[in-house]
C-alpha cells in the first residue's frame, strides 16, 4: 500500500476543503462576535482560493451569500487540458493536489456546478487582469455563470501579481454590503 493510502479515495469528503468551507467559520463564529448569518457571510480568494472560494458558494449557497475571485484558476478542466501529459503522466499529484483526478462534470467542476439550479444563489465578483495566463478561463466562466448568477466582472491592466489582487480586493470590499 505504501503511498497510496495518503490518496483521496474518490466519493470521499475533502477535510480541508470541508474545514475552510464550514468548521473555519463555525469556529470563527463561536471565537468572535460575528453574525453566522447567510446574508452576512461571504468567501473570496485569489488564484487557486478562487477556486476554492467558488466552490465552497456554489456547494453550499446555504452558508454563503456572496462570493468574490481574484484571478481565479476557475475552469480546471480548460487547466488540465493545459498542462496536458503532466496531468497524465504525474495523475497522483494532480490527485494529491486537488484531492480528485477526473474534474470534468464532477462535483469539483465549477462549469458544471454554475449550471445547477441554486436557492439561495450567492452573488459572485470576478476580476481578473488582462494579462493574466488564467484571462480566458476566466471569461468563459464568467459567460456560463452569469447566466443564472448575479455577477460583477472586473477585467483590469495588470497580470497574475499582488499589484492586481491588491487593486481588486479594494474593489471587492467596496461590492460587499459591509
Amino acid at each position: 500500500m505504501g503511498w497510496k493510502k495518503f490518496l483521496h479515495r474518490p466519493g470521499t469528503r475533502l477535510p480541508l476543503f470541508t474545514f475552510l468551507s464550514e468548521e473555519l467559520p463555525r469556529f470563527l463564529s463561536s471565537v468572535f462576535t460575528i453574525s453566522t448569518k447567510r446574508e452576512d457571510t461571504f468567501i473570496a480568494g485569489l488564484s487557486m482560493g478562487g477556486y476554492g472560494a467558488f466552490k465552497a458558494a456554489l456547494t453550499r449557497p446555504d452558508l454563503y451569500s456572496r462570493a468574490a475571485s481574484m484571478s481565479g484558476a476557475l475552469d480546471l478542466v480548460a487547466l488540465a487540458n493545459t498542462l496536458g501529459d503532466s496531468v497524465k503522466i504525474f495523475p497522483y499529484e494532480w490527485e494529491n493536489t486537488f484531492g480528485f483526478y477526473e474534474v470534468k462534470g464532477s462535483e469539483h467542476d465549477l462549469m458544471a456546478l454554475s449550471r445547477k439550479e441554486l436557492s439561495p444563489k450567492p452573488s459572485f465578483y470576478v476580476a481578473c487582469g488582462d494579462e493574466d495566463a488564467l484571462l480566458q478561463d476566466n471569461l468563459r466562466f464568467v459567460e456560463t455563470l452569469q447566466e443564472t448568477h448575479d455577477v460583477i466582472y472586473d477585467q483590469h491592466p495588470e497580470g497574475h501579481t499582488w499589484k492586481s489582487w491588491d487593486k481588486a480586493l479594494k474593489r471587492v470590499l467596496m461590492w460587499l454590503p459591509l
